[in-house]
């Protein structure tokens, strides 16, 4: 059970996270599992007491901040990999120009060797 600081202290918290949703902080996926808690919530306070609902409410809402901060570093790891994959596609293609100017160039000296032994 809740005092009365932990009840103001949970309505702040709220207060908090509708300010986030308000600023669209949170992803939508985060939002959607949270709807669905509070109508699950909903129905068991129904049923039984408000009070193990309230004692509960923290707890998912830690673990829906956890959840929520998961999917930003999931987010920002795939630009990450967009990036590193675009850079690795770029070093790719100018390995293949400096693997063929080398080559040219190879050729390009066999045959001026060739034409000064001729020449001789």
């Amino acid at each position: 059970m809740l005092t009365r600081a932990g009840r103001n202290n949970l309505i702040m918290d709220m207060g908090r996270n509708l300010n986030n949703l308000k600023e669209d902080l949170i992803n939508s996926e985060v939002i959607e599992i949270a709807v669905n808690l509070h109508r699950v919530l909903s129905t068991i306070s129904n049923k039984f007491s408000e009070e193990a609902v309230i004692d509960v409410i923290p707890e998912i809402t830690s673990l829906l901040n956890k959840y929520d901060a998961t999917i930003k570093v999931n987010e920002d790891l795939k630009k990450v990999l967009t990036d590193l994959s675009a850079e690795k596609t770029a070093l790719e293609r100018l390995l293949l120009v400096e693997r063929e100017k080398r080559k040219n160039d190879f050729e390009e000296s066999i045959s001026s060797e060739e034409k000064t032994a001729l020449e001789r």
